[in-house]
């Protein structure tokens, strides 16, 4: 048995959760039909595959199935170019 358990902080009803996650599933801009998520974690999901270009971690990026080491907080950037810095990203 697997159960998630959410903290309403914001006091939002059961039927307003439902609903926010409900209008969630079509905001997605990449496809005219709902989703199986929620928008904010897809965008989040395309924003760390972005990321991990520019992350040195010692890969020849033949891999596209990888694991995080939780205990390596120490992690390797590659310094972007000027034209990049303080942009935002197009997902």
């Amino acid at each position: 048995t697997h159960y998630t358990v959410l903290h309403d902080e914001n006091k939002m009803s059961a039927e307003d959760v439902q609903r926010l996650t409900y209008h969630l599933g079509y905001t997605f801009a990449r496809c005219t039909r709902s989703v199986s998520f929620a928008t904010p974690a897809y965008y989040a999901h395309l924003a760390a595959g972005r990321a991990r270009f520019f992350l040195n971690e010692g890969s020849d990026g033949a891999s596209t199935v990888g694991s995080f080491n939780s205990s390596s907080s120490n992690f390797d950037f590659t310094e972007l170019h000027n034209d990049l810095k303080n942009c935002m990203f197009f997902i």
